[in-house]
C-alpha cells in the first residue's frame, strides 16, 4: 500500500500538480492519522476487554 501511495505522489510531482513538500506533508498527515486511529482503537479495545472479561473475541 505504501508503494502505491509513493508512486502516486511521485507522479503528482512529476506532472507538476503538486510540489514535493506538499506530497511529503500529505504522506506525514496520512501516516500519523493512521497511527492515531490504531492507538485509539487499541485503547478502546483494551478498555472494553477489561470492563467485560467474559467476552471472547
Amino acid at each position: 500500500m505504501f508503494g502505491l501511495a509513493t508512486l502516486k505522489g511521485m507522479s503528482r510531482v512529476n506532472d507538476n500538480v503538486h510540489w514535493a513538500t506538499d506530497v511529503m506533508k500529505g504522506s506525514a498527515v496520512g501516516y500519523l492519522s493512521a497511527k492515531g486511529v490504531k492507538y485509539l482503537y487499541d485503547l478502546a479495545d483494551q478498555k472494553l476487554r477489561n470492563d467485560n472479561p467474559d467476552i471472547k473475541i
